[in-house]
């Protein structure tokens, strides 16, 4: 269906500075730099989210893509409007 969906990123990162990650729909960037900043250690989750990203009906091949080192995922979730 299309529509807007935001994905949500359960993170940790003990780093001093800002992590970043990508969404990419079928090997085109729809989401430029998501940052994510620092937690403060390697298990201090925190939440991040992407803005409300386009993607049209259909099928789609949808990749995040971690930028830098640093940095734990958890999980990632996806809400559509």
């Amino acid at each position: 269906m299309p529509g807007n969906y935001t994905f949500t990123f359960r993170y940790a990162s003990p780093a001093t500075s800002a992590r970043s990650v990508r969404v990419e729909t079928d090997g085109v960037d729809v989401s430029g730099a998501i940052v994510l900043a620092p937690t403060g250690g390697y298990q201090v989750w925190a939440d991040g989210s992407s803005g409300p990203l386009a993607i049209a009906a259909g099928n789609h091949t949808i990749k995040i893509l971690i930028e830098s080192s640093g940095l734990n995922l958890n999980n990632i979730g996806e809400t559509g409007s």
